[in-house]
């Protein structure tokens, strides 16, 4: 049987870190939760990065990258935008904090085997959320009305309603509490 791979995280909550190590603790044959130190070697296998939690998330990554880290970004947001700006920063990953540890650890398996992964969060069979529909749903998820979302995303209040009317249709919700509730499950 193959050595564990080696997992860090550049977090700096003690909550974060210590709920990881709990949650990874099941799968020790698999996976083997390690203290990261940027400054102090040998760097883990794969570093998992929020790039939401710094002020400059992609210049952290590129950091990490710089010392030879695999990074996978590990984020609540997840968003067409996060995604694309991760990969570009050089992650070679994006994965949601709403992952079961099993779902984590098997996506951590891929990126070490194949180099890339990312997991989008599930809508119903056969509906993917458009670029647009995740931008108003992230809009929706932060509280504001729908007139909000049209002055910030340029649209009319016309559109804005099409579109929540896909979304409502697509993730099977009917009232916007729930679509709120589930849109931060998935990390918008």
């Amino acid at each position: 049987m193959p050595a564990p791979i080696t997992l860090g995280t550049d977090e700096s909550s003690e909550l974060v870190t210590a709920g990881l190590g709990a949650m990874l603790g099941r799968h020790s044959e698999r996976i083997r939760f390690v203290a990261f130190d940027p400054a102090a070697p040998p760097v883990p296998d794969i570093v998992l990065c929020d790039p939401h939690a710094a002020p400059d998330g992609a210049a952290r990554m590129h950091e990490l990258v710089g010392l030879g880290a695999r990074v996978v970004a590990f984020s609540w947001r997840v968003d067409p935008v996060s995604v694309e700006r991760a990969l570009a920063a050089g992650a070679l990953g994006y994965l949601p904090k709403s992952l079961t540890s099993e779902e984590l650890v098997a996506a951590v398996e891929e990126v070490h085997r194949d180099g890339l992964v990312t997991v989008r969060p599930p809508v119903l069979p056969g509906e993917e959320l458009t670029t647009r529909e995740s931008e108003v749903l992230a809009l929706v998820c932060r509280g504001l009305s729908n007139d909000e979302i049209g002055a910030e995303l340029y649209l009319s209040i016309n559109s804005i309603k099409t579109y929540m009317r896909q979304i409502y249709r697509k993730t099977a919700m009917t009232r916007r509490a729930q679509l709120v509730a589930w849109g931060l499950r998935r990390g918008y």
